[in-house]
């Protein structure tokens, strides 16, 4: 029996992916975007370090956080700074999803 669960704990651990947080360091903002699916998406003028799916960087817009990070992206396109830190984690899929940032 604990050899059993042994091997399938084991396997589950190997398939199961783990992402750690991908930085980027003085993006220029080319592109802010939002739909209707309450999400939105910064896609930089340079290339991500990691090949993020169409090189966006997708956050949500219903939490607190994401709000805040609207708010500081917005500030930062409109005064033609750069975010000095962008910080992000990447799904199984490629996708990219904010997790924090910082502005100049």
């Amino acid at each position: 029996m604990i050899k059993k669960f042994l091997c399938i704990f084991s396997v589950f651990a190997l398939t199961v992916p783990a992402f750690a947080d991908v930085y980027d360091y003085n993006i220029t903002i080319n592109r802010i975007a939002a739909d209707n699916g309450d999400k939105a998406f910064i896609r930089p003028l340079e290339q991500l370090s990691h090949a993020c799916v169409s090189n966006v960087i997708f956050f949500d817009l219903t939490s607190a956080s994401g709000k805040a990070y609207l708010t500081l992206i917005t500030s930062a396109k409109m005064a033609g700074k750069k975010l000095a830190v962008v910080t992000y984690s990447v799904n199984a899929s490629n996708q990219c999803w904010l997790t924090s940032l910082e502005m100049e």
